[in-house]
């Protein structure tokens, strides 16, 4: 069992760095939605609706951009891995019921 939760853990970390380094490549293109605004004029009637944790993949408390777009990526991974955890506990935990055999 604990050589199972050291594999899942060094394949999560192994994952997560990755995918720093790559949304920091992707990060500097416009996503689908905001280029379509761009490109057919409508971006102008944007507004701010919720307040973003971090907006345009960066947290306001650190000053290097490079840093702050890095942290901000690993702290999305980390959410994001934490509620499918979370999930996944929440509904191992479930009570199934016990087919019935003939």
């Amino acid at each position: 069992m604990k050589s199972d939760i050291k594999k899942t853990t060094i394949v999560f970390l192994l994952a997560a760095v990755a995918l720093t380094v790559f949304s920091l490549a992707a990060s500097s293109f416009p996503d689908g939605l905001e280029a379509a605004a761009e490109r057919f004029g409508f971006d102008s009637l944007a507004h701010e609706g919720v307040r973003a944790f971090a907006p345009d993949y960066a947290l306001s408390c650190i000053k290097n951009e490079y840093l702050s777009a890095v942290f901000a990526g690993l702290l999305g991974i980390v959410a994001v891995f934490a509620l499918t955890a979370g999930g996944f506990r929440f509904l191992s935990k479930k009570d199934i019921p016990a087919r019935k055999t003939n």
